[in-house]
């Protein structure tokens, strides 16, 4: 009798005491290693591949972490490259190139003139450009053409001091007709602060000799000077 009962705790244990017959002997499988991960076995004992369930789309969603896309919306013909990483969200606008950006006032005092003479009616006059590398007879003949054309012409004439002076160190004058007949001049001092000022009249300066650095010119009725940039 206790013979009887010890068998039948082993068999208990082994799980070969319910219903289902014992494995079939003819099983010709070696391999002893774990089951393989993508594959499953199902109640019947076939084998299924791995599902692997993807969340549904969702467009304001940018992988796990992410949330909402923060980015402000790009302006028209540009394309949104917004991009969110480890939770880091980088935002980006990719915009064709259409021409209308251009030339601003505060890149030099060239450019300055230049933009205030677009809306001249007649094409303005170039009386030079002078610096300390010139002679004083090259300051003369600028100084003789500003003062020649300021009377009613347009024009634009630019001259800076000797590197050694003192700001103001750059300076530009120019004419233009548009409605009426209008004097500019143009100081650009320190880093780069660069103001603009209108003239009631440009005029040789009182007692002055023509020489290098000195142009010997002078705005006179000035308006209300307007500083168009600065770097201080």
């Amino acid at each position: 009798m206790a013979r009887i009962l010890r068998v039948s705790c082993v068999l208990l244990l082994a799980g070969a005491c319910g219903s289902d017959p014992p494995p079939s002997t003819d099983d010709t499988s070696t391999s002893t290693g774990p089951p393989d991960p993508g594959t499953s076995s199902g109640s019947d004992g076939g084998t299924t591949m791995a599902v692997t369930t993807m969340p549904p789309p969702d467009d304001t969603t940018y992988g796990a972490g992410c949330g909402p896309n923060p980015c402000a919306a790009c302006p028209p013909g540009c394309e949104s490259y917004d991009l969110c990483i480890a939770s880091e969200w980088s935002c980006d606008c990719i915009c064709e190139a259409t021409g209308t950006t251009g030339p601003d006032a505060c890149d030099s005092l060239d450019v300055a003139l230049t933009l205030w003479l677009e809306e001249s009616l007649n094409l303005p006059m170039d009386c030079g450009t002078v610096g300390e590398a010139d002679d004083a007879a090259a300051w003369q003949a600028m100084h003789d053409c500003v003062v020649a054309l300021a009377a009613g012409g347009s024009f634009r004439a630019s001259w800076s001091t000797p590197s050694a002076a003192p700001a103001p160190w750059e300076f530009g004058a120019a004419g233009r007709f548009t409605t009426e007949h209008q004097l500019v001049w143009y100081e650009l001092s320190g880093v780069f602060t660069l103001s603009e000022r209108p003239c009631d009249q440009l005029v040789a300066t009182p007692d002055c000799a023509v020489e290098v650095g000195q142009a010997c010119l002078s705005c006179e009725g000035r308006g209300e000077g307007v500083v168009l940039c600065t770097d201080e």
